[in-house]
């Protein structure tokens, strides 16, 4: 990071908020995972809760709005791959949910129990409508309050 004059300035990790790389934009929050069995005991119902508490995480800003998309990303250190997973929060929320599989897929269930204030859209997700997660957010940002 440089100032104004272009001399280098080094700042603290905790007190960046924000920045930019490669045309995208990349916000601080600190995070405290939350994560529940299903009833039957076999997936994860995982929820980021946001809490001064928690971890610095940068998530990376897909799109912002009444539903905001963001990516959690992370390198795999068995094979140097750079990792994600997309995350959804409604603006009013202080949590931010998992919305995608590890294909890149709209995690079905999940993301219409997270939508129910918007019955149009639960019905477009059933009927398998969206690939991915930013057509979810696009949708629930035109058509849903």
């Amino acid at each position: 990071m440089t100032d104004i004059n272009g001399r280098k300035k080094r700042l603290k990790r905790k007190k960046v908020v924000s920045y930019r790389v490669n045309g995208y934009d990349y916000e601080s929050y600190m995070l405290d995972q939350e994560t529940k069995l299903f009833k039957n005991g076999r997936f994860f119902d995982s929820k980021y809760y946001i809490d001064q508490d928690g971890v610095q995480h940068f998530l990376k800003v897909i799109s912002k709005g009444n539903l905001s998309h963001y990516e959690l990303e992370w390198i795999d250190y068995d094979n140097n791959d750079l990792e994600s997973i997309g995350l959804i929060k409604k603006a009013e929320d202080n949590f931010f949910i998992p919305a995608e599989n590890a294909r890149s897929q709209v995690l079905k269930k999940v993301v219409s129990d997270y939508l129910s204030d918007c019955p149009e859209i639960q019905q477009r997700i059933t009927k398998k409508d969206f690939k991915y997660v930013f057509q979810v957010v696009d949708f629930y940002n035109k058509n849903c309050e």
